[in-house]
């Protein structure tokens, strides 16, 4: 007997193709977790499929509940373990310990945490596809769940382990050079793509698929959601927000089809795209797209996901940005802006370095067939050149550095400060000269309704002719699906500007000097004690 456990719908679809191309004529057990709200709703129609043998609902959501109000208590790694384990046995329906072979997808929940404990050996699935050298990835997701985190170094997840035999990922996906001595290839679009057509149809019919959805035509995008609102990630109006600038920025004149994230049962995308959008069901994996759209995809876009990866060979391009898109998504019009700033002005074909988000850039910059070349730079190592600075920097050193650098050399191109936070870190509330060599740009916006807004990013450079190119930059853009119109202009235009901007300066002044005054105050305190001590 064969045991399958699968907590999410991508789980779900290894455990199924598994079971019918490597495992079809063994008996075979599917255990589903109730964590997973999808599996409670379609309990039934799994059953009725006859894909396996029996399909059980595992009651984890309560052991993993209790696991993490035992965290929270500050309970020992071993307690909660233990106390996880004895709950996981109380309520299993079948007797792990009997079954021939197990096959776990994943293996950092609680039945996982029970078979790593007790030694039972098993054979595990990657988190999602190409994410098994992707630890950074998997990290960043789990670090939610702190009691789950909690225990990883001791468990040993992700088949790091002695009990784990086997580890099935799809070898191609993986980062270049990587090696695990236990992967097998195991790859669900290889394997969809090479099922017969009949028993391809079970896969579909077994997720609620009986025919094709979807747009035909040679300029279909696609989005593929996350369900950021029900991780409590952000707000389900910025969720929305995020879809809408992607649709925006990189989707313009294509038709959109949303796939939304199985578990993003919140989003409203009919609501906030309208008929000219085809909203397909979310309990269908995405790997199942090409057999339910005609012809290929033009752009296929996700803001992290390991599924849009898959669609490579069905899609003109692929879009999937990382974890940063969370916050930068926020300062996409600042983005564009610079960018479009950056080819208004320079002529160079040498790389842009930036401590910002450098994939929005690129990104961005093939939507607007600029091609420019943007590479990273966190500590802004190398600012001799072209360069775009972030406020995201991680202390005041840097903006010290920044400041001393514009003020003792002369810059051979330029510096474009996107000024997200209104930290305004090219100047130190001492030397004002630089602002001889500072214009501001604005990116006025307006919607239908007459509310307007304004944000501010600042060019610098020591050549006039820059300087004089900034000054007459303009750019209009027309944002359909934010519902929003983007006027990009330098600050010529009016006083209240330069009143605006002179504001914002004195504000971040006064900010940093403050921060100067606390760092001081507590510096003062640190000597201080150190000479109570030696006088002691």
């Amino acid at each position: 007997m064969i045991l399958y456990y699968a907590l999410t719908t991508y789980h779900i679809q290894c455990c199924v193709l598994h079971r019918l191309t490597k495992k079809p004529d063994e008996k075979a057990v599917l255990l589903l977790s109730d964590i997973h709200k999808n599996s409670v709703a379609f309990l039934s129609r799994y059953r009725e499929s006859g894909i396996f043998d029996e399909v059980f609902l595992l009651e984890e959501s309560k052991i993993n509940s209790a696991a993490r109000q035992n965290e929270a208590k500050h309970r020992s790694k071993r307690f909660i373990l233990n106390s996880a384990c004895r709950g996981i046995k109380k309520i299993l329906p079948v007797d792990v310990e009997k079954m021939d072979e197990v096959y776990l997808c994943p293996d950092h929940f609680p039945f996982g945490w029970y078979i790593i404990k007790n030694k039972i050996k098993y054979h595990c699935f990657e988190e999602g596809c190409g994410v098994l050298s992707d630890n950074e990835f998997m990290l960043s997701n789990m670090k939610r769940n702190k009691a789950q985190y909690k225990l990883m170094d001791v468990l040993g997840y992700f088949g790091n382990n002695d009990s784990a035999v086997e580890i099935l990922a799809d070898e191609l996906c993986q980062k270049d050079g990587y090696y695990n001595s236990k992967m097998t290839d195991f790859s669900v679009t290889r394997i969809l793509k090479s099922m017969p057509d009949e028993q391809r149809k079970r896969v579909l019919s077994f997720f609620g698929v009986n025919g094709a959805v979807g747009e035909n035509g040679a300029k279909n995008s696609l989005i593929l959601t996350q369900h950021m609102a029900n991780l409590g990630i952000m707000p389900l109006d910025d969720q929305h927000l995020l879809y809408r600038l992607f649709a925006d920025y990189f989707l313009s004149g294509t038709h959109i089809t949303v796939k939304p994230h199985p578990d993003d049962i919140a989003g409203r995308y009919n609501e906030i795209f309208g008929e000219e959008a085809t909203v397909l069901p979310f309990a269908m994996p995405s790997e199942l797209l090409p057999y339910t759209l005609d012809g290929r995809l033009k752009i296929a876009i996700a803001a992290y996901s390991t599924a849009v990866k898959s669609l490579g060979s069905y899609s003109d391009r692929i879009i999937c940005f990382d974890n940063r898109i969370m916050e930068d998504f926020r300062h996409l019009n600042r983005y564009f802006a610079a960018l479009m700033l950056t080819s208004a002005i320079y002529d160079g074909t040498d790389k842009i370095v930036t401590n910002a988000n450098e994939m929005l850039f690129k990104e961005l910059s093939r939507s607007e067939r600029l091609y420019l070349k943007f590479e990273p730079d966190s500590k802004l190592c190398d600012i001799e050149n072209a360069v775009i600075i972030s406020d995201n920097l991680p202390d005041s050193r840097n903006i010290e550095n920044i400041c001393n650098y514009l003020i003792s050399k002369q810059n051979k191109e330029f510096i474009i400060f996107l000024n997200e936070h209104n930290r305004h870190v090219y100047f130190d509330g001492m030397h004002t000269e630089v602002f001889r060599h500072i214009r501001p740009i604005f990116i006025d916006t307006s919607d239908n309704d007459g509310n307007k807004t304004s944000e501010v990013i600042y060019l610098y450079s020591t050549d006039e002719k820059i300087l004089s190119a900034a000054e007459k930059f303009q750019q209009k853009k027309e944002l359909k699906y934010t519902g929003v119109t983007l006027d990009i202009h330098s600050i010529s235009r009016s006083d209240s500007e330069k009143i605006r901007m002179l504001e914002g300066v004195l504000e971040a002044t006064e900010a940093r000097l403050k921060e100067y005054i606390a760092n001081k105050k507590q510096l003062d305190e640190i000597i201080a004690k150190q000479g109570k001590r030696k006088h002691k």
